[in-house]
């Protein structure tokens, strides 16, 4: 996959072979840039841009990646990574047949202990609904379990983990991520990235010191020179 921005000559690679690092030391364009990818308008952002995939067909701006704008407020509730977790944990609940007549057992004791208590009352009631799993587990919250007070290496590292469960082909795009870890811990979540297979996109507006096979290093300085 590709990130091609109008005013760069070179695109930018993206792949789950490495992490890529690209450093815009214009603080201008880089403020353009995270402003046109907020934007989600493609070619009428401010700064133009595209996201092609491995045969040069363009993707649609809309929800074309996934942008983290700080470490500190991952997107976990992301319906792109969340809803598809809904429908991954169903297959998987609904292809052990054991387990689905359990909840669905479960779920018809459930309804007829209401009913039962629903008969001290003198009008008759009952559900307009049939019995659906995804509004349950939306009810009563099933998400990630992290906590807030983890180390910031940890919630990111589970945040991968969970973009990992449900296959992400999206890119995640990191602001300056290499602001808030150490050189170690950077390190780390690339090889996590890639471990999970995931493309990911450290976008900076100033370079960091490390170097490893994970991360792959793109750069435009001043000058918008390129290497």
């Amino acid at each position: 996959m590709k990130l091609i921005l109008q005013g760069l000559v070179k695109p930018i690679i993206l792949g789950g072979d490495c992490v890529t690092e690209y450093v815009i030391e214009s603080r201008t364009l880089f403020s353009r840039v995270v402003q046109s990818l907020l934007s989600e308008e493609g070619q009428y952002a401010v700064e133009p841009y595209q996201f092609v995939d491995e045969e040069n067909g363009q993707i649609k701006p809309k929800g074309a990646c996934i942008l983290v704008q700080t470490p500190f407020s991952l997107p976990w509730d992301d319906k792109c990574l969340f809803g598809e977790f809904y429908d991954r944990l169903i297959m998987e609940l609904f292809d052990d047949e054991q387990l689905r007549i359990a909840i669905e057992e479960s779920a018809l004791e459930l309804q007829r202990n209401v009913a039962r208590a629903g008969f001290a009352f003198s009008a008759d009631y009952g559900f307009t609904s049939a019995w659906d799993l995804r509004k349950y587990l939306k009810a009563f919250g099933y998400r990630i379990d992290f906590d807030p007070s983890a180390p910031l290496l940890d919630s990111l590292i589970m945040f991968l983990a969970m973009a990992a469960d449900v296959h992400c082909k999206k890119p995640l795009v990191f602001l300056n991520l290499e602001s808030f870890l150490s050189e170690s811990d950077l390190v780390t979540f690339c090889e996590q990235a890639v471990f999970y297979g995931l493309t990911v996109l450290l976008l900076a507006s100033s370079p960091s010191e490390v170097s490893c096979q994970s991360l792959r290093k793109q750069s435009i300085d001043l000058q918008f020179c390129e290497w």
